[in-house]
């Protein structure tokens, strides 16, 4: 899938300093579109990096919020 450029605009200065992708999660329940960071190296960064995507604009979520979001659409 590709991801929208506002999304990797948004993304752009953890790409930077953490390297990685950015992945495509699924729709949240408003309806927007959710993508995850995902580091270039196995290990611990902390929170999760997810990026919230309404067809138009993008938005940075992190800290629990983020954590609730990847738990609610990850299926292990």
């Amino acid at each position: 899938m590709n991801i929208p450029k506002a999304v990797i605009r948004e993304a752009s200065e953890t790409l930077e300093l953490l390297g990685g992708t950015v992945d495509y999660l699924g729709k949240i329940d408003d309806g927007r579109d959710a993508y995850l960071h995902k580091p270039a190296t196995d290990g611990d960064t902390g929170f999760p990096f997810v990026y919230l995507y309404d067809g138009r604009t993008a938005m940075e979520i992190t800290g629990s919020e983020a954590l609730a979001i990847v738990n609610d659409l990850v299926v292990e």
